[in-house]
């Protein structure tokens, strides 16, 4: 939140980001059983529509390297055959 504070001017959006990041849980249902509750403590929700933008704000300000990097949402890939 605070790299997208930098980028982000309406505060109305930047509120609306925050709180799909927080405040979520999940369970599990093996067979006919149910777990616990869990909450993430990072990331956001699979499938949400402002997910690869966060990801992409998020490694915006990865430092280059001479190798060549391919980047889609959170997969990388690095080669140093330049």
């Amino acid at each position: 939140m605070f790299k997208l504070a930098h980028i982000v001017i309406c505060k109305k959006i930047l509120r609306i980001s925050a709180g799909m990041t927080r405040m979520r849980s999940f369970y599990i249902c093996p067979g006919d059983n149910t777990s616990k509750t869990f909450t993430p403590k990072n990331g956001v929700p699979q499938g949400s529509v402002i997910a690869p933008t966060l990801i992409n704000v998020y490694l915006s300000d990865v430092p280059g390297k001479k190798s060549l990097k391919f980047e889609y949402g959170n997969d990388w890939g690095l080669s140093n055959d330049l």
